[in-house]
């Protein structure tokens, strides 16, 4: 009787120690699947993340308010509207590189005929031209 209750017991310790293993090895593989769907999605959003200021990178603002802009003054300078660059005319004199605004010294009205043109597919070579109505 000692003999089979002795023999129980290592069983059952056995058992105990298959079933921690067991226990250790299934909580090692979640740890593992956790940290790699982790990078995945580090991953994922990271290029989401890079697309998204690429694209943010290839659009121009307009100086006044920073709402997307759709009108050129010169090469480094886009409105959202003709309001708005009239309305930072007088910072933006001093410093606009376009040859029409130039010889302007009234700082109150921007040259006559200057109209600003789409912002967008602007090749190096249009850079300083403006449409004039």
């Amino acid at each position: 009787m000692e003999r089979c209750q002795w023999r129980h017991r290592q069983e059952l310790a056995e058992l105990k120690h298959n079933t921690d293993l067991m226990v250790m090895e299934i909580r090692a593989s979640m740890e593992a699947e956790k940290q790699r769907a982790l990078l995945d999605f580090k991953h994922k959003h990271e290029i989401e993340k890079e697309q998204a200021v690429q694209e943010t990178k290839r659009k121009q603002w307009c100086a006044f308010c920073l709402k997307e802009a759709q009108l050129y003054c010169c090469w480094n300078t886009a409105y959202c509207s003709y309001n708005c660059q009239q309305s930072h005319w007088l910072p933006h004199m001093n410093s606009c590189l376009n040859k029409q605004h130039q010889d302007n010294n009234n700082p109150d009205i921007l040259p006559r005929g200057v109209v600003p043109r789409p912002a967008y597919n602007l090749s190096p070579g249009q850079v300083g031209y403006l449409i004039s109505p």
